[in-house]
C-alpha cells in the first residue's frame, strides 16, 4: 500500500477529527487490547489537560476573582476586607460603605448629637448624655464624633467611645 492511499483510507474513517487524533485513538484502541495481565482499571486511566483559562492561575501579582485574575491587592468580595472595620469591597477596593466614614479604623454612621464642648439644654442633644451648660465628654459606648468627645482612656472607634 502506498502511503497516498494509506492517507485517503485514514481521512475516509476519521469522521471529520484531525488525522493525528485518528491515529492516535487508533493505535490506542489497538494497544488497549494487545497488553494481558494489565488491570481495566490502569488502562482506561486518562490524564485530561486542563484548558486554558480554566486552571484558576492568574501571572505573579494576580489572583483569581471569579473567573478574571485581578491585581493581587484587589478584593473580590466583603470577606477580603479587614475583620472588624465593616468596610465593603467596591469595584476591587475595600472601603466604608454608602453613608458611613471612617471613624478609628472602623466604618460607622456619625451621630447628630453635640460633641464635647457644644452649648446644650438637653442631656439627649450632647453625645454623652451629659450636659451642664456644655456637652461633658463621653463614658465607654457612647456616641462620639472623635476621641476628644470621649473621657480619658477612651477612644472614638466606629463613632462609639471604646476601651
Amino acid at each position: 500500500m502506498k502511503s497516498y492511499d494509506f492517507d485517503n483510507l485514514i481521512r475516509t474513517l476519521h469522521n471529520g477529527s484531525s488525522r493525528r487524533a485518528f491515529l492516535v485513538g487508533l493505535a490506542g484502541g489497538f494497544l488497549s487490547t494487545c497488553q494481558p495481565g494489565v488491570p481495566a482499571t490502569a488502562k482506561h486511566r486518562h490524564r485530561h489537560k486542563r484548558k486554558k483559562g480554566a486552571t484558576g492561575q492568574c501571572t505573579r501579582g494576580t489572583k483569581l476573582c471569579g473567573t478574571q485574575c485581578v491585581a493581587e491587592t484587589s478584593c473580590c468580595d466583603d470577606t477580603d476586607c479587614p475583620a472588624g472595620t465593616n468596610q465593603t469591597c467596591q469595584s476591587g477596593v475595600c472601603a466604608c460603605p454608602p453613608g458611613q466614614q471612617d471613624s478609628g479604623g472602623v466604618c460607622g454612621t456619625e451621630p447628630v448629637c453635640g460633641s464635647i464642648g457644644a452649648r446644650c439644654t438637653l442631656n439627649s442633644e450632647c453625645c454623652s448624655q451629659s450636659c451642664i451648660f456644655r456637652c461633658q465628654s463621653g463614658q465607654a459606648n457612647q456616641p462620639c464624633h472623635g476621641s476628644f468627645d470621649c473621657s480619658e482612656g477612651l477612644r472614638c472607634v466606629g463613632f462609639v467611645c471604646r476601651a
